[in-house]
């Protein structure tokens, strides 16, 4: 209603001024028209006056003459008579006149007697100018200009709230719902002017609104489904890398059970042996399905979160990877400093926690020492200017070759490798980077050419319990 109040009030002001206007040319137009009717009216006086005058003067005397004049003067109260000549001057009837006074009709005529000019008549009347007219006028019209400036304002009033005011509000409604996310719905229009082209706009723009939030709705499912693929991909691919050290580390349990298993047959334990033979058989069988099940925990989706302490996350990838590490002659240790618990995806975390390790094994071609290390610190990403806050972290450190810093600002764009053609599919630290987002985190990374690297794994802190 703002804007229909502001439209009364300027439509009032507006009507106030026009018959304000209308009122003073009216005024204007009577005052001239006074003045007009007044001299014509001195005119006529006056030219009755000279001849009773002219006519007494020549038949009685001076004496008559003024006393004729003194007569008439009393007939007509409003005009004031000056006669000047043939003695002193002397004013009869009305107020002393100024010559100058513009509110005063004036009218000068000459007294002829026997051929012979002997005073002149100074005939004066008093007449109202265009203010008195202005101000008699809105005197009589007040109460007819306040009803009609009334019944415009109410008019204004009505019309601007059924012309403006109310599609305006189904307007302001539309915009409201189309903020809330519904598109929906439209404003139903069939005007033909600014506001009808207004409502139809918006409704178009709703349209459009809706079908871009449907398209990227498809592309974000899409999106996540592909990113969610490629991270799945990327693990059995550890999953492969994996393979052949692990192969090994069946091969000792399996050739346990195989010499066991061929001294029970061939009858060579006693019932003594027989216990202790069950017991190296099960702790063999356990510890290979102990490897396999560290596989397939590696290797399945998941979409589910809970708390996870990451230290947990550091000794089972530290698990998963010691036998990698041994062909390449590192050897991997954890160090937990605290016990800081995040709220995320488990399996993501190792994935992206591995691809860290696996990246920093095959830096390090001489072999050394890989480090895991698990704290808190108060953090923030390198860019986007947040503040620092407390973080859990998983720190990686190794003993490779390095990063040039020329490549240090690339190493986490898709299918970006270090290594050479063939090796590598550059997947491995923007998947780990993509998790660390997924979670409300980032990954720094520190590296110099032929002095090691170190890819930090951030995640907002959950909570924290003693070592």
């Amino acid at each position: 209603m703002r804007v229909v109040a502001k439209f009364t009030f300027v439509f009032f002001l507006a009507s106030l001024a026009i018959l304000a206007l209308f009122s003073y040319w009216s005024a204007r137009r009577e005052a001239a028209e006074a003045t007009q009717n007044a001299l014509g009216d001195l005119r006529a006086f006056g030219e009755g006056l000279r001849l009773e005058l002219a006519t007494t003067w020549a038949k009685e005397g001076r004496e008559r003459a003024l006393d004729a004049l003194r007569g008439a003067t009393r007939r007509r109260s409003d005009v004031t008579v000056t006669w000047s000549g043939a003695g002193a001057p002397l004013q009869i009837g009305g107020d002393p006149v100024a010559t100058d006074n513009p509110h005063l009709v004036r009218l000068d005529l000459p007294l002829v007697v026997g051929g012979e000019q002997v005073a002149t008549l100074s005939l004066s009347r008093r007449v109202s100018n265009a203010g008195d007219v202005l101000l008699s006028t809105l005197r009589e019209e007040l109460g007819f200009t306040a009803a009609l400036a009334v019944c415009l304002g109410l008019l204004a009033v009505v019309l601007g709230s059924a012309v403006i005011g109310q599609p305006l509000r189904d307007v302001v409604a539309q915009a409201q719902r189309i903020g809330a996310g519904d598109f929906a719905q439209q404003i139903s229009s069939h005007r033909r002017d600014e506001i009808g082209d207004l409502e139809r706009a918006i409704n178009e723009m709703c349209a459009q609104l809706g079908h871009s939030r449907d398209r990227l709705e498809s592309e974000a499912t899409a999106r996540i489904e592909l990113l969610e693929e490629l991270r799945h991909l990327d693990r059995l691919r550890t999953v492969g890398t994996l393979a052949s050290s692990l192969a090994h580390e069946l091969g000792t349990p399996l050739n346990v059970l195989l010499l066991r298993g061929q001294a029970i047959a061939a009858g060579e334990d006693d019932a003594a042996d027989l216990p202790m033979s069950g017991n190296i058989i099960l702790a063999q069988v356990e510890k290979m399905s102990r490897i396999v099940r560290q596989l397939l925990d590696f290797s399945r989706r998941t979409t589910a979160m809970s708390e996870v302490r990451l230290s947990d996350v550091a000794h089972r990838t530290a698990d998963l990877l010691r036998a990698l590490a041994k062909k390449s002659n590192v050897t991997i240790s954890v160090q937990v400093i605290g016990e800081p618990i995040v709220r995320g995806e488990a399996v993501q975390l190792e994935q992206a926690v591995t691809n860290l390790v696996v990246n920093g094994l095959h830096s390090m071609s001489k072999g050394g020492d890989l480090r895991l290390s698990v704290g808190v610190a108060h953090s923030a990403p390198a860019t986007g200017g947040a503040a620092a806050v407390p973080a859990a972290f998983i720190a990686v450190c190794d003993q490779g070759c390095g990063i040039a810093p020329e490549q240090l600002t690339r190493i986490f764009e898709p299918f970006y490798s270090t290594r050479p053609a063939g090796e590598g599919t550059g997947l491995g630290l923007s998947v780990a980077r993509g998790i660390a987002q997924d979670h409300g985190g980032w990954i720094s990374a520190k590296s110099e050419p032929s002095s090691g690297s170190t890819f930090t794994l951030f995640i907002p802190l959950f909570t924290v319990e003693p070592s």
